[in-house]
């Protein structure tokens, strides 16, 4: 049975010191019986460069690039193109945060199957000691706050992930597309292996406020993604579903060519932000663009900001109802989820939060 590995990354603006510790554990593996293919799902110009020069230095490595700057940030399709682009029998899914005892690959080796998917205990590092790991570089032995097993490590063959198309491309930003993964595997008929032995640990760092999703930022965010996120899995579970739906093409992802068709329109639509212009292009007057590249621009209008408006919302005698372009926000991002995911689209918030462009090839 072949033992190699192909550990995947999937990788979008993060801090490139992690990256850089994470290879760097990989270096100081007793057995380098691996490969890492390192997904990086269309990073700004500047991290990109600064990633792939760290990774150049590891001869294991490969770093790919996805033209998906302005599309909403989707881990399941990161790795599936990782999956799909690896060159081992063998596949063990990995996080920029995650630091490797030197030992870790030589127990992963022992712990691939064919008839099973390994899910592991990992410790999670405080403040202080990823402080003095970054200071040391050294990888043997920390004190930790806490482990835990569902933590997104899987290590599986890669005629597993094929088996059920994948990671669920429909989980957008973070939240269920591992444990939703976990079900389906189960689902499919293999074993559920937990380790407890720690060869694991998880580089700190600060904790994601829920809260920052309800407002309106340069980066898309979604109110209440995690929560739809949790319903798309309850549904999976309740219909034991094996394959996601609508994923033949899982793992794909559009080259440079295809995503620079976005920037020759065929129609400008420019809305305000009122509420019934928005909703009824959306819903209804996007039809009317079936095989059109368009781009839509959604700008703040300048009476919504107005004393007058003010004052007629407040006596409630206003004649358009106004809602603010976070919720705007919210709106579209739902379609792209729900409708649009596999479509050819770029999504932009200006850098004032004053405008939404959204492109799509319909």
């Amino acid at each position: 049975m072949d033992k190699k590995l192909s550990i995947i990354y999937a990788f979008r603006n993060r801090d490139v010191e992690r990256v850089q510790l994470s290879m760097e554990s990989l270096h100081a593996q007793k057995f380098q019986n691996f490969e890492v293919v390192f997904v990086d799902y269309g990073s700004e110009a500047e991290t990109a460069a600064k990633v792939q020069k760290i990774l150049k230095k590891f001869e294991f490595a490969r770093y790919l690039y996805l033209q998906a700057s302005h599309k909403l940030w989707n881990k399941s399709r990161a790795l599936n193109y990782g999956i799909k682009n690896s060159e081992t029998s063998n596949i063990f899914i990995a996080d920029v945060d995650l630091l490797f005892s030197p030992k870790a690959t030589e127990f992963l080796e022992r712990k691939i199957s064919n008839n099973s998917f390994c899910l592991f205990s990992m410790a999670y590092l405080d403040k202080q000691t990823s402080r003095e790991v970054s200071n040391s570089r050294n990888f043997e032995k920390f004190n930790f706050e806490r482990t835990g097993t569902i933590n997104g490590m899987i290590l599986a063959s890669k005629e597993v992930f094929y088996e059920v198309s994948g990671y669920d491309e429909f989980y957008h930003f973070y939240g269920s597309e591992d444990v939703d993964l976990y079900a389906r595997l189960k689902n499919a008929g293999y074993r559920e292996v937990i380790t407890n032995e720690i060869y694991f640990y998880h580089n700190w760092h600060q904790s994601f406020q829920s809260s920052e999703q309800d407002k309106l930022t340069e980066t898309p965010r979604l109110s209440n993604a995690m929560r739809i996120n949790e319903q798309h899995y309850h549904d999976s579970i309740t219909n034991g579903i094996l394959k996601p739906s609508g994923q033949n093409n899982w793992g794909e992802n559009f080259e440079k060519e295809t995503a620079e068709i976005l920037s020759s329109p065929d129609a400008v639509i420019e809305l305000e932000n009122i509420a019934a212009s928005v909703e009824h292009f959306l819903n209804e007057g996007i039809k009317f663009y079936e095989d059109k590249v368009i781009e839509v621009r959604i700008s703040e209008s300048d009476y919504y900001q107005t004393l007058k408006y003010k004052i007629k919302k407040n006596l409630g005698k206003q004649s358009q109802t106004y809602i603010t372009l976070k919720e705007v926000n919210d709106l579209i991002l739902k379609k792209i989820i729900f409708k649009y995911r596999n479509h050819n689209y770029s999504y932009k918030i200006t850098p004032d939060l004053k405008t939404i462009i959204f492109k799509i090839a319909l």
